[in-house]
């Protein structure tokens, strides 16, 4: 591929500065008088006592002389200082978490008083005790209770106590309410299963006690008669669980009565299903091409994305040649061809595109891992294997792409990239990070690669305000936001170090014709999210989906309510459009060329991982640029993650619907960041972002950073902008993979910022995204736009762009790699040259010797 006429541009290194720590937020609400702290508490700790005599006596007969341990949960309000200290020196005191709790009601205790009906946050502790501790914290509450003075090892819980909001146990409840755990045995139960797969997920304890655990819960699986399959340590995300079997008369028993040994046990945190994580297999025939793909398999390169996925068919026309297909596990001699729908679809999408829009293929082959498998029930379905830990397989699977397999080279040392098309429908982001989700975030960290994740489907009814035949924009946009809590991004699209990817409802095909008077398809603008596409936010309401792109148009079936408003049901049609034109394997014995219209998220993180090879090729082409050792400095993942999420922006109609249907009063101060959960940063366009225009300059800097450093990138200005009034746009994104904290409730440890400049130099303004959501993640993506006042730009004007690092969960010992990129443009047709200006006067300048 020829290199564009104006590729790229490089900027030079940064410059160190002195750092400033930024001021620190106060506020919030104020603590009840101790008083009514002792009124309302003294209760619970009474029911603490009373719950410790009671475990005490139900482990008497023991045969296994377990020792007494509870997991206490304080939730107080805000923060409390040196807790984390306190217990970890505080013998028979474990520490275990801490969460963020927001947005609860206010109550006549804790409220905002300058706001008080204003949602307030909360904090919450995860600590284990022994009894000797638990018997120490009874004694420090009565000594407090009575104004009696703390020891001075223990002064911190004085504060514990004025804020305490609530103290009780980690209860039957915690461990399954949030997890799906109950509706997924009761539809075993309904399909007649006679086992059950289970994850007990435990606490993450200290190494020597971690084996006791473990032997506590394997011996409570053993008295239910189930099994234990498989377990999993891992120490980088504080992760250790159990993959069990249980009978089906077992569940039976918990589902009626969940007050059993084994949901009651201390050791365990969580339960939950096993990786469900899943896509339904096409059955009916499928279309067939006319022709086949050129055949340009002999001049590809090497793998830069990998996709773990369903086993693909190998040898349809799309892909024959295209793959490198790693099956260590041997699936494939179990794997009928079939059933290899959705690894086949997803490779067809990353190596060509919708197949409707006729593009040219990849020049890439694409790595090819099995991480589902067929359905061991018969459903038609592609899921993870039931039996094996699903944090493992996928933990394995990574390191054997990069680092090798025990004394196996790595399998695909090239890749960069790796696609993750699933989405778990019992683990919707409600308030924790996943465990798959913080494997993913420590292995981008650990291994500089980037994780394009599928935000997840929602396959139930929408209900929309009036007339099928009547509806607006703004009344499909105002139903999706009405049932976004119950339409949550799936794990592990959390991830805060991974590009998590939303759906739009556009695909390549023709206008679509419905085939019957109730079929619609609810397609909005471009912009704004397909009805079935998972919405955000993410942890600590990071932007998420972090982009949109096009995931194909769905059709639905409208039902009139009576009350005025229509049911709308999502219907697949794969034979037929609409949809994204996809490979697929055929029933016909020895038909290679198979297609289907397939629709989702899976489709749009495979069409973003496709965008990432068209921009790695563009890198590839700059080596020979001015400053081109600086990208080299950077690992490609974060150049890629960069530009990816460097081209989006919200169109001026999406926003606009967005703005009229969902902008109330109550809302309007942070409607930005509100939106941003439907929006994300906008629709991925890798066009804007492998080259430049005349009237458009992306310049590429970069790094790295440490606790407490901040360097200033200077961008230059092109001197032509001078008393120019038109219209002017200024996009600046900054992105890094943060090394995680899994227990510390900020979770990530690098937080890197960067101030945008040009309010006074180009005088524009912030459009798009909230500032304070952009810098709650890894990702900040500013768009700046101007159009009023004529810009003052000097002969050497320039930008200053300053990137600041701080530590935000405990310590952080590295330096963070980071990619920043920076677009200036104005509209096409004014009389510009920004690219040629700017390019001036960012290439070296050569130095001339005396006399030469």
């Amino acid at each position: 591929m020829a290199s564009p006429s104006r590729p790229l541009l490089i900027s030079p290194p940064g410059s160190k500065q002195a750092f400033t720590p930024p001021p620190t937020g106060r506020g919030g609400p104020t603590n009840p008088k101790k008083a009514r702290q002792v009124e309302r508490l003294a209760p619970k700790f009474t029911e603490l006592q009373e719950a410790l005599v009671e475990r005490r006596g139900a482990l008497q007969g023991d045969a296994a002389g377990v020792a007494l341990e509870q997991v206490l949960v304080f939730e107080t309000n805000g923060p409390v200082k040196d807790l984390y200290d306190t217990v970890v020196s505080t013998p028979g005191l474990e520490w275990l978490a801490d969460e963020d709790l927001r947005d609860l009601p206010p109550d006549e205790d804790f409220f905002d008083r300058k706001k008080p009906d204003k949602p307030i946050n909360a904090q919450l502790y995860l600590v284990l005790f022994n009894e000797q501790a638990v018997m120490q914290l009874l004694s420090l509450w009565r000594s407090w209770s009575t104004d009696r003075q703390l020891p001075v090892a223990h002064q911190c819980w004085r504060d514990v106590f004025a804020r305490l909001r609530d103290v009780r146990r980690w209860g039957v409840r915690d461990r399954l309410e949030e997890t799906g755990i109950l509706d997924y045995w009761r539809g075993r139960v309904a399909d007649g299963v006679e086992t059950v797969a289970v994850e007990i997920e435990l606490w993450f304890r200290q190494a020597e006690r971690r084996t006791i655990a473990e032997a506590r819960v394997r011996d409570l699986v053993t008295r239910a008669t189930g099994q234990v399959l498989a377990t999993c340590t891992i120490d980088e995300i504080a992760y250790h669980a159990l993959v069990c079997k249980l009978p089906i008369g077992a569940v039976e028993r918990m589902l009626h009565d969940p007050e059993v040994e084994l949901l009651q046990c201390d050791e365990v945190r969580l339960v939950r299903p096993t990786g469900q994580s899943g896509a339904p297999i096409i059955v009916d025939e499928p279309e067939q091409e006319n022709e086949a793909a050129e055949d340009e398999s002999d001049e590809l390169r090497d793998p830069v994305v990998a996709l773990l996925d369903g086993l693909p068919l190998e040898n349809h026309r799309r892909l024959a040649g295209r793959l490198v297909v790693d099956d260590p596990d041997e699936w494939a001699e179990t794997y009928p061809v079939a059933s290899r729908c959705h690894g086949t679809a997803m490779a067809s999408l990353i190596l060509h595109g919708d197949l409707g829009a006729n593009e040219k293929p990849a020049r890439h082959r694409l790595y090819v891992r099995p991480i589902l498998r067929p359905d061991t029930f018969g459903r038609p379905l592609e899921l993870a294997p039931e039996g094996r830990s699903w944090v493992d397989l996928i933990h394995r699977a990574v390191r054997r792409i990069v680092v090798g397999d025990g004394t196996l080279r790595p399998a695909a040392p090239s890749v960069r990239v790796i696609n993750l098309s699933i989405g778990d429908p019992y683990q919707p982001f409600i308030r924790s990070v996943s465990p798959l989700a913080k494997l993913l975030d420590w292995l981008s960290w650990r291994y500089q690669v980037l994780f394009v994740v599928s935000a997840g489907n929602h396959s139930a009814p929408i209900t929309i305000a009036g007339r099928a035949d009547e509806l607006k924009p703004e009344a499909i946009v105002a139903a999706i936001a009405a049932a976004q809590r119950h339409r949550r991004i799936l794990s592990p699209a959390e991830a805060v170090n991974a590009l998590s990817v939303g759906a739009t409802a556009q695909d390549a095909g023709d206008p679509w014709k419905a085939r019957a008077s109730n079929e619609h398809d609810l397609a909005l603008p471009e912009g704004l999210p397909s009805p079935i596409s998972g919405l955000g936010r993410g942890y600590r309401r990071i932007v998420k989906p972090d982009v949109l792109a096009p995931g194909g148009r769905v059709v639905f079936v409208a039902k009139d309510e009576a009350n005025g408003e229509t049911k709308f049901e999502p219907v697949t049609r794969p034979r037929t459009p609409p949809g994204q034109q996809v490979a697929a394997p055929s029933a016909t014995p020895g038909d290679l060329s198979g297609f289907r219209y397939l629709v989702g998220t899976s489709n749009a993180a495979a069409l973003v991982s496709r965008a990432a090879l068209r921009i790695a090729d563009a890198l590839d082409d700059l080596k020979d640029e001015p400053n081109a050792a600086q990208v080299a400095r950077v690992p490609m993942a974060l150049w890629l993650r960069t530009l990816l999420a460097h081209g989006t922006s919200w169109t001026s109609e999406a926003s606009g619907i967005a703005d009229r249907a969902l902008r109330t009063p109550s809302n309007s101060r942070a409607f930005t960041d509100l939106v941003s959960g439907l929006l994300a940063f906008g629709v991925v366009r890798p066009e804007r972002v492998i080259a430049c225009a005349e009237e458009r300059a992306t310049i590429l800097a970069g790094g790295e950073i440490g606790a407490d450093e901040r360097y200033i990138h200077r961008i230059p200005l092109p001197p032509s902008l001078n008393a120019h009034t038109a219209w002017r746009r200024l996009t600046i994104t900054l992105s890094w993979f943060s090394p995680i904290n899994p227990t510390h409730r900020k979770y990530r440890r690098a937080a890197l910022w960067f101030e945008p400049p040009g309010k006074t130099e180009l005088l524009v303004r912030r459009c798009g995204v909230d500032w304070r959501a952009v810098r709650r993640g890894t990702l900040q993506h500013e768009v700046l736009e101007g159009d009023r006042k004529a810009i003052n730009i000097q002969a050497d004007g320039h930008l200053d762009i300053p990137v600041i690092c701080m530590a935000d969960a405990g310590s952080l010992d590295d330096r963070i790699p980071y990619a920043m990129a920076v677009t200036l443009e104005v509209a096409p047709g004014v009389n510009t040259k920004i690219y040629d200006e700017v390019r001036a006067r960012v290439a070296p300048r050569v130095a001339v010797r005396p006399g030469v």
